[in-house]
């Protein structure tokens, strides 16, 4: 009985002594992460750092965040975030985000509220914390830009998990439900209003294979880019207007894309009047527009629905027959 007694205070004692190296090591990690960063012409800040949940978790408590990226003009102010994690598999870790924060960019300064915003990660055992999976969760999200405009999101999900035995491929979903656009958005996709205010629903099952993998140095240097998309599915329904696309992209160093995008639209006639309003169509190239799609529709058996390969090529693109401009660059900032 002794014996049992004195084997379970040593593992007692082994167990505290790993948690309590642990949680220093976490506190210790996140000031010289921050003290690098500012080294670097960063502007960051953090006020305090705290680490409970002992014996069986590493709950850590940064309050008084903000940072500044001087690459991209990025600024995020939080009065708090919240990292959790098992003390038994801290590879695994979920950051809970605070009910308020504030974003701002060069071009807008924006207020972000939440019910809910949670990030769940799984990361590879190692330094570079690599990330095998990432689970972001959000309800009730409402962005205010000091301009005045107003965005929103009932419910929105995002699942990304690496590709067994890859180094940089990873399979992405997202979903998204009541998403309100900003009214400078809407104004330029919709500027007779004949929309209503919320796209009710948005879809998307894709694989993209990044240039290298999702790690730290995301952030101490530049964001990873994509290089070959998969698109198994992407769908929109907003109003009248669905929208539903598949296909594949290759993206050069420059972010210029090439392939082709299969893209179904039901009642694309509207569409087409909304770029006219919208002033990307001009009346004259509208109406020819909307004859040279008509035809192609019609070969589909359902004059409503348009189902013709979007074909990216030599840096531009052409819907079916017709030719629509420039491509845009594919690129993480």
């Amino acid at each position: 009985m002794r014996v049992i007694i004195w084997v379970l205070l040593a593992a007692v004692a082994l167990w505290s002594g790993y948690w309590f190296l642990g949680a220093r090591g976490i506190e210790a990690g996140l000031t010289r992460w921050t003290e690098a960063r500012v080294a670097e012409g960063w502007v960051g800040e953090i006020g305090t750092i705290s680490v409970d949940g002992y014996p069986t978790r590493f709950d850590t408590t940064i309050a008084g965040v903000e940072f500044a990226d001087p690459g991209t003009g990025v600024l995020v102010s939080a009065p708090e975030l919240r990292i959790e994690a098992a003390s038994r598999s801290p590879t695994r870790a979920t950051v809970i985000f605070p009910p308020e924060m504030t974003v701002a960019s060069p071009d807008a300064r924006v207020s972000v509220a939440s019910d809910v915003m949670t990030a769940h990660f799984g990361f590879i055992p190692g330094p570079a914390l690599t990330v095998d999976d990432l689970e972001v969760d959000i309800a009730g999200l409402t962005l205010t830009a000091e301009s005045g405009w107003n965005a929103a999101l009932e419910t929105g999900a995002l699942d990304l998990a690496r590709q067994e035995g890859s180094e940089a491929t990873y399979d992405l979903v997202f979903a998204a439900d009541a998403l309100q656009p900003s009214d400078p958005v809407r104004r330029r996709v919709d500027p007779a209003g004949f929309l209503p205010d919320t796209i009710e629903a948005l879809r998307l099952t894709t694989t993209v294979t990044f240039d290298r993998a999702w790690d730290l140095r995301a952030l101490e240097e530049r964001r990873p880019q994509p290089r070959e998309i998969e698109l198994d599915l992407l769908q929109a329904t907003w109003g009248d207007l669905e929208l539903r696309a598949a296909g594949s992209l290759s993206v050069d160093a420059n972010g210029v894309p090439a392939g082709q995008i299969t893209v179904k639209a039901t009642n694309w006639r509207e569409m087409i009047a909304l770029a006219q309003a919208a002033g990307v169509l001009p009346e004259s190239v509208a109406r020819t527009v909307e004859q040279a799609l008509g035809f192609v529709a019609g070969l589909s058996g359902n004059p409503n629905t348009l189902d013709a390969p979007l074909d990216f090529a030599d840096g531009q693109i052409k819907f079916g027959p017709v030719p629509l401009g420039p491509a845009p660059y594919i690129y993480l900032r």
